[in-house]
């Protein structure tokens, strides 16, 4: 459970501890474990998060960048995960590959949506249709919400993805 925390929740929860001991020892001494105390402690802070309005929780942002691409990517292999792919895109942005915002790594104006078909398989966006991309919901009508928050959600993970180990 430790291990699978990024960066900015690592210091996050080492600034929980600090801020005062005596908790975490009272939780350990009422029988909880560390494990316990860790998931109260994130359970507490994703609702937070939520109820200001936050894009997404860390258990989200975990699970857009450990979502595979799947069958059907244009990109890598099918096995490969949205965080592969974010992760090879700011390499080639770096080295100056021939990649860019507009077209990616792939080419074609769409690229974006390999990783929205992933955000949708692992459940963090409600709708995708082939073709029309995000928002346009399988019963023909349009939610740009949708598309705001997808976007906003890959950008979270973009952040996440860079954020400074602790």
């Amino acid at each position: 459970m430790l291990e699978d925390m990024t960066g900015v929740e690592q210091r996050a929860f080492s600034d929980e501890i600090m801020k005062d001991p005596r908790r975490l020892e009272a939780h350990i001494v009422n029988g909880g474990t560390i494990e316990t105390y860790l998931h109260a402690w994130r359970t507490k802070r994703n609702q937070q998060a939520i109820d200001r309005g936050d894009v997404a929780d860390d258990e989200t942002i975990r699970a857009i960048l450990a979502a595979p691409l799947g069958p059907e990517t244009r990109w890598g292999r099918p096995d490969n995960t949205v965080r592969d792919h974010l992760t090879e895109l700011l390499a080639q942005l770096v080295v100056g590959g021939d990649v860019n915002g507009k077209y990616g790594m792939i080419g074609d104006s769409d690229w974006e949506y390999d990783l929205f078909k992933a955000m949708y398989r692992a459940g963090v966006i409600p709708a995708w249709r082939d073709g029309y991309g995000v928002g346009d919901r399988p019963d023909g009508t349009n939610h740009p919400e949708d598309r705001h928050r997808a976007y906003r959600l890959l950008q979270a993970a973009c952040r996440a993805l860079v954020a400074p180990a602790a």
